[in-house]
Parts: structure tokens; C-alpha cells; sequence
């Protein structure tokens, strides 16, 4: 239940930026794909990616990369998102 705690203790656009890291597949996520699948600029999607790299959520895993920094938050985001209605 940690991990639900931690989610919704974040901002509906930080879910969001979750959402879209958990569905890409991928373990590292380009913040170009990020910003893509938000449709903003660089500067405001770079807002959300410092909120959660400062909330220990996700890690710089390169430059313009960031991954999860949390075991399992991948899976237990597509799994929650059945049942909340976050990061839509």
C-alpha cells in the first residue's frame, strides 16, 4: 500500500508523467517521448520530471532518460490504473 500512498500524494500531471513511463515498455523513457505523449513544451515537462526525481520517484538514467527508482512501480501503475482513474 506504499506505493498507493506515494501515487496519490502526487499531482494529476505527475501521474500522468508516470502513466506514460509505465506504458512505454521500455525500463529507461526519453523525456522526448514524454513530452510527446503530453503535447507540451520542454520546460514544462522538465517542471514535472524534477517534482519527481526530487520525490524520489524516478532517477536521471541518462541524459534525457529517466527511469523508475522504485521495484515494481511500473507494474503496480498498469495494475492500479484499472481500478483509480489517475494518470488519464
Amino acid at each position: 500500500m506504499a506505493y498507493a500512498k506515494i501515487i496519490s500524494e502526487l499531482s494529476p500531471t505527475d501521474q500522468k508523467f508516470l502513466m506514460i513511463m509505465a506504458k512505454s515498455d521500455k525500463d529507461v523513457v526519453e523525456i522526448s517521448h514524454i513530452r510527446k505523449q503530453m503535447d507540451k513544451s520542454s520546460n514544462y515537462v522538465s517542471q514535472y520530471r524534477q517534482r519527481l526525481i526530487d520525490s524520489q520517484v524516478i532517477i536521471e538514467a541518462g541524459y534525457g532518460k529517466v527511469s523508475f527508482s522504485l521495484t515494481f512501480m511500473r507494474e503496480f501503475l498498469l495494475k492500479a490504473a484499472e481500478f483509480y482513474n489517475f494518470g488519464e
